[in-house]
């Protein structure tokens, strides 16, 4: 059978669990090079102990591109719990060639990574004025590791999208691991400014600016498509 007939015949869940694969795959190739990868990430961050529980890591070459990919793979499980997500609530027709699912996921992985881009930068030029320079670094390190920390859990939440009995399940699953993480990060924020006693005005301006507004307007702009 031609290449072509064969995908003309995948489904939108063929092409999700194809996704999943390869992003699980990733994740196997990563745990097998540095197998104590992964607990150490997140015992550090539990603890906010990261530099010191992937000591270890911090000094290889490859540990930046750890960084990069688990941003990859998190944009990229976004993207995909994005599209399911719309795709069940819209009530215009379902999209069903291959071309047309990957361009749409294309389209999400991008917006995705443009505005995590933008809100890293707010990061950094806030950083610069609130932080001193060892605790703007120590908070930035613990920010791109993080991205680390509902890779697998999404999985599951992910799974239970593509099934419509399970939907409203996977719908808040997605939605509560992606609370936990960034509620990890505010955590982490908070502490920094407390270390350079920040008031309770500049604290309730970090929430504001970088932890709410942002993510409501987007969750806004999405659903209104």
């Amino acid at each position: 059978m031609p290449y072509s007939e064969i995908w003309s015949h995948c489904s939108l869940s063929d092409i999700v669990y194809l996704l999943l694969l390869l992003n699980s795959l990733l994740l196997g190739l990563v745990s097998f090079l540095n197998y104590r990868f992964y607990p150490q990430l997140l015992g550090g961050i539990l603890y906010f102990q990261e530099e010191l529980y992937l000591q270890d890591f911090i000094n290889k070459p490859s540990f930046k591109t750890l960084q990069i990919l688990g941003k990859f793979k998190l944009f990229l499980l976004f993207s995909l719990i994005i599209f399911l997500i719309i795709q069940r609530l819209d009530s215009s027709p379902s999209i069903d060639s291959v071309a047309s699912i990957s361009l749409v996921i294309g389209k999400y992985f991008l917006c995705i990574l443009l505005f995590f881009a933008f809100h890293k930068l707010i990061y950094k030029t806030l950083g610069s004025i609130y932080l001193g320079e060892d605790l703007r670094r120590n908070f930035l390190f613990f920010y791109d590791i993080s991205f680390w920390t509902p890779i697998i859990p999404l999985y599951i939440a992910i799974l239970l999208l593509l099934h419509k009995e399970t939907f409203i399940v996977g719908s808040s699953l997605s939605i509560g691991f992606f609370l936990l993480w960034r509620i990890l990060i505010i955590r982490k924020a908070i502490h920094g400014l407390q270390m350079v006693n920040a008031s309770y005005i500049q604290v309730s301006l970090y929430l504001c600016s970088q932890e709410i507004i942002p993510f409501v307007l987007a969750f806004g702009v999405l659903l209104n498509q």
